[in-house]
């Protein structure tokens, strides 16, 4: 209150009578770096909050005198930005996490689509994923690149044994039609007495 500023003493004035504004200035007169919670002079029903410390090189010391109401008030205020900073934070390594997860399992779930199309029948076997990771996952996708190699080289021979297959069919199919041919006209010549 500015009625007793530089006026009171608070060792042996009126004010004194208070015991924590008697330990106060017992404190300040020592030269003790330090602070009390004491109730307001004018609205005894209110605390604050006093900060004091001496003036180096004299006898004086100064005190700062601070709501109780402000200091919860501005504890409130760090705590809403901690909570929402934090929260903010929380959400963006989320999203962050979420985006890196998707983009390190995309392969797997290329090579499980690819698997998947080739056990139903209906699969690409040029059909390659594009490996970015050197790790476990890229070696799942190499794994994959040389199976779908060796699959699509096993796939290509079985056509071309097909193929030739089909000709030798056509060949057997010739020569059991000529044999067939010969046949009967050696029994049209055995009826016909001819032999």
């Amino acid at each position: 209150a500015e009625n007793i500023q530089m006026k009171e003493n608070f060792l042996s004035g009126s004010l004194a009578e208070r015991p924590e504004i008697k330990q106060m200035a017992e404190k300040m007169v020592n030269g003790e770096f330090s602070s009390i919670i004491i109730h307001n002079l004018e609205k005894p029903w209110q605390k604050e909050n006093v900060f004091f410390c001496p003036v180096e090189n004299t006898n004086w010391s100064v005190a700062v005198c601070v709501p109780e109401a402000q200091i919860k008030e501005a504890s409130r205020d760090v705590r809403n930005i901690l909570i929402y900073s934090n929260a903010g934070i929380a959400v963006i390594v989320i999203v962050m996490l979420l985006l890196l997860m998707l983009d390190t399992f995309r392969p797997v779930k290329l090579i499980v689509d690819s698997i998947l199309g080739i056990a139903s029948g209906n699969a690409d076997l040029t059909q390659r994923v594009d490996v970015k990771h050197n790790d476990e996952i890229g070696a799942i996708g190499l794994g994959f690149h040389k199976f779908m190699e060796k699959l699509q080289t096993i796939m290509s021979e079985l056509k071309t044994s097909k193929t030739e297959l089909e000709g030798v069919d056509e060949n057997l199919q010739a020569s059991t039609l000529d044999t067939g041919n010969a046949i009967e006209e050696f029994d049209e010549a055995y009826k016909n007495g001819l032999f």
